[in-house]
């Protein structure tokens, strides 16, 4: 029923401290309106520890059933449960002033602080991380960890500074940029890089979850990787590496990780301003001349 629903976001929003025990009530009424429900009745139930994404997408889905959604696509979805959150999330000077007073107890405390309480209000999502699929692969730059960032971190007393090098300059040869990743590598990785991919994190589309895992598959059981729309675009890259290894079932998908690790090795190549060669390294050294 919808009326449990809503009464579990209601006491999640009261577990996890976005709203007080006498706002109970309000919050109740907040989500009732923002839902667009004229009747509510309390089940008189106690919740245990409440996951919010299953409670989001049943309210999502009771929205657009009866039209309060205007369509149930991921934008639209998005959209709406960031605002029925929004109506729970506590104002931002009241959010200011508590980290404030923890930053003032424990810089880490209120950053940790904070990073649960982005969790809570849904604008880090819990779900979304959780489906996530990480490894690492090495490469001749670590496992792949060295590159340029605008990071400032403290170091015993003292500072230091990472500076990240942008170029958007287009060719006709290279018309996405010329420090951009090239076509070569777009079957992987098409978009631009960001500050977290420039420090070695790669975030590649969500598309490959699917796709590496079928190439795998198809290579440990000798499938035609032409034949398949979700592989075919890698087949040429597959069947390169594919002839350094005795590709397995227990193997397969390893190999396929490490060497898309490789391909983003290269990526990083790709968007790097100063080359890893004498002429990239020297024009590098001539610039830090110039910025001391």
């Amino acid at each position: 029923m919808i009326d449990q629903a809503v009464s579990k976001l209601a006491a999640y929003a009261l577990q996890t401290g976005l709203i007080q025990e006498n706002e109970y009530t309000w919050a109740i009424n907040t989500i009732l309106d923002t839902l667009k429900l004229d009747s509510y009745t309390d089940p008189g139930q106690e919740w245990e520890e409440l996951e919010l994404a299953p409670i989001l997408e049943e309210l999502l889905n009771d929205a657009y059933a009866r039209g309060v959604l205007a369509e149930n696509s991921v934008v639209y979805r998005d959209l709406f449960d960031t605002e029925l959150m929004g109506r729970l999330t506590p104002r931002p000077a009241l959010v200011t002033n508590l980290f404030q007073k923890l930053y003032e107890k424990s810089p880490r405390e209120a950053t940790d602080w904070y990073y649960k309480f982005s969790q809570d209000t849904n604008y880090i999502r819990r779900d979304r991380i959780a489906k996530d699929m990480q490894w690492k692969a090495p490469t001749e730059y670590g496992e792949p960890h060295n590159t340029i960032t605008p990071i400032a971190r403290r170091r015993g007393e003292k500072f230091e500074l990472d500076l990240v090098l942008r170029n958007n300059i287009t060719t006709r040869e290279q018309p996405l940029g010329v420090y951009h990743p090239h076509a070569e590598l777009h079957h992987i990785k098409k978009e631009n890089i960001g500050l977290i991919e420039v420090m070695g994190l790669a975030v590649l589309p969500a598309r490959l979850k699917e796709e590496l895992a079928e190439v795998a598959a198809g290579l440990a059981n000798g499938f035609d990787l032409r034949a398949n729309e979700l592989t075919e675009k890698h087949a040429g890259w597959a069947e390169g590496f594919a002839k350094n290894y005795t590709i397995t079932k227990d193997n397969a998908l390893d190999i396929v990780q490490k060497e898309t690790g490789l391909v983003f090795a290269q990526v990083l190549e790709h968007a790097g301003v100063y080359k890893r060669n004498n002429s990239g390294k020297q024009a590098f050294v001539e610039f830090l001349e110039k910025v001391k």
